[in-house]
């Protein structure tokens, strides 16, 4: 804790704060715990009439709310794949790629197995037919209730342990503590103030006026705070209902990694992505120069 953070920190309001109850309009609630990214210059100079921040949440809350989403929709991907090998196994897979419904396509399998009738030398075949259908009502009722989950504003526990496999959720965590996603930057517990695994959303930037940052870090109490905000017409004080509070700052070079990979999503320049026939005559070129 002590490597990474200044508890309660003094003074002037800087980057790198974190705070508790900052505004967060378009959230739910529209208040959240977030780390000020405004440049150091701009908030020594009070060059700036707003503070820039990235919300930070628990890694748990991430997963639940953002990540699991993708975990899941990879999930039914790979149950959509394992529907089309099974309808391939059962002869049906042409029906099921022109879009007849799914259980269609499983009655047209179940119809075509009765043409086996009781002939004892197709026992294994039958065996066999049984077992794909089978499979075929698993997958259909999992795809089914994967994107029923996928319509949900956020994932539940339960969801979560039942639809995404353990080593799943464990690399995609594994990842984020190791700085290995692009758009999340991980912060690591400081008690009481931060008390689990967090990540900072470096896509998702919150603002507010930096008279409400002003106000709130020169009050003394909850009710000092609600007179004032209720003098105030902003909408980031109309939901500022909780004091904001500054927790911790992050230490250097903590901070600066963290503002380095913020910087680099923005400034990235895209091109054009070579074809796969560009890259192979590249590469048959080099093949034939050696």
């Amino acid at each position: 804790e002590d490597e990474y953070y200044i508890q309660f920190p003094s003074g002037a309001p800087a980057q790198g704060d974190i705070w508790n109850n900052l505004p967060l309009p378009y959230g739910d609630p529209p208040r959240c715990r977030a780390i000020i990214i405004t440049p150091r210059c701009d908030l020594a100079q009070d060059k700036t009439p707003v503070i820039n921040y990235l919300p930070i949440i628990d890694l748990d809350h991430h997963l639940a709310s953002h990540a699991g989403f993708s975990l899941l929709g990879q999930e039914l991907s790979r149950a959509k794949e394992a529907l089309a090998r099974i309808a391939q196994s059962l002869g049906v897979a042409e029906i099921l790629d022109i879009g007849v419904p799914p259980v269609n396509a499983l009655k047209a399998a179940v119809d075509a197995r009765r043409e086996l009738g009781e002939d004892p030398s197709r026992k294994r075949d039958r065996e066999r037919g049984e077992q794909a259908i089978a499979a075929f009502r698993e997958t259909v009722v999992k795809i089914e209730e994967l994107s029923t989950c996928l319509e949900k504003a956020v994932l539940t526990k339960e969801d979560i342990t039942k639809w995404l496999p353990g080593k799943a959720t464990a690399t995609y965590k594994r990842q984020a503590i190791r700085n290995a996603i692009t758009d999340l930057h991980f912060l690591p517990p400081c008690s009481p103030h931060i008390e689990v695994p967090s990540v900072a959303l470096l896509r998702h930037i919150g603002t507010c006026g930096i008279d409400l940052i002003k106000i709130a870090n020169g009050c003394a109490s909850d009710e000092e705070w609600d007179r004032l905000r209720k003098e105030k017409t902003a909408t980031e004080f109309s939901v500022s209902s909780s004091r904001p509070e500054r927790a911790l700052r992050l230490k250097t070079p903590h901070l600066e990694a963290l503002m380095a990979r913020f910087a680099a999503i923005f400034i990235r320049v895209g091109v054009r992505d070579l074809t796969p026939e560009q890259i192979d005559d590249y590469l048959h070129n080099r093949v034939e120069q050696s």
